[in-house]
């Protein structure tokens, strides 16, 4: 009999918080088929560790000090057309929802969202990949 085994996501998670980067790796790691492969404090270093990691998901946040959220998805997405971006943020203007999905993220959440939509949320941007090309395609932003 043989068994069929999945590769656990590779997820790349981006905030200058320290303490929200801790939360959001503690939650993943506690999931079977998920796996954080680096962690970015500011948007200068996530487009350095997504180009050195090729994560499957990133999370990134949104407001960050040097290069925010919205510029280093947009230079990610530029290197690699195919990266997955799931934006996150306390407070954001639809004007920024906007700007990130220009930029190339496929996703929106709340970092006040429950715990549990955020996995599934994770989740649907990888089933989605693994059916087709997601570029142009919003799958949720909802805050």
């Amino acid at each position: 009999m043989t068994s069929c085994t999945v590769d656990p996501l590779r997820i790349l998670i981006v905030d200058d918080n320290a303490i929200v980067r801790a939360g959001l790796r503690a939650l993943i790691g506690g999931k079977a088929d998920m796996t954080v492969v680096g962690e970015a404090a500011d948007g200068a270093e996530a487009i350095v560790q997504a180009r050195a990691l090729q994560p499957d998901i990133i999370l990134m946040d949104l407001l960050m000090p040097n290069v925010d959220g919205i510029a280093a998805t947009a230079e990610i997405c530029r290197q690699n057309p195919a990266a997955c971006v799931l934006m996150l943020s306390q407070l954001a203007e639809d004007e920024q929802i906007a700007a990130a999905r220009q930029a190339g993220a496929l996703s929106y959440q709340s970092k006040g969202m429950p715990p549990a939509r955020l996995i599934a949320a994770i989740r649907d941007i990888s089933r989605s990949a693994n059916r087709r090309s997601l570029k142009g395609h919003a799958l949720q932003f909802s805050n």
